[in-house]
């Protein structure tokens, strides 16, 4: 009759059940690391779109705060402070992204979400490594 026994798993079921509790400031991270991926191509996206009279509008485009939400948490990409002459910066980049009346759009932000969603990944995904890489399991 076969004989089977195993040492370490109960070392293994705690290491998954750490997994399963991923701590708050690894979320964050991963957040960030993703939302300057895409701030670097929103920025270089405008300057492909000719977006750059002042220059405030793409340099006001940074990650705000990481909010907790109902379904997790979120982080938003977008043009922050003012502009000038009292016009909120988003309200530009708005302008920018969906045109007016005479003036065509010029949709730098889509395009910059859409093309740098796989690098965005991969940056969080080198953060999840390194906590795995800490907690010993890779």
């Amino acid at each position: 009759m076969a004989n089977l026994s195993v040492d370490g798993l109960d070392g293994l079921a705690l290491s998954l059940a750490d997994l399963a509790e991923l701590p708050d400031a690894v979320l964050d991270e991963m957040l960030l690391a993703e939302g300057r991926v895409i701030q670097a191509a929103q920025k270089q996206s405008g300057e492909a779109y000719h977006i750059r009279r002042t220059g405030k509008m793409l340099a006001a485009i940074a990650p705000a705060k990481v909010r907790k939400t109902s379904g997790g948490r979120s982080l938003s990409v977008y043009a922050q402070g003012q502009h000038g002459r009292g016009k909120p910066s988003a309200m530009v980049a708005f302008l920018n992204e969906y045109g007016r009346k005479g003036q065509s759009p010029r949709p730098f932000i889509r395009d910059a979400n859409e093309q740098s969603a796989g690098k965005a990944v991969d940056a969080a995904e080198a953060v999840y490594d390194n906590y795995l890489q800490s907690k010993g399991l890779k």
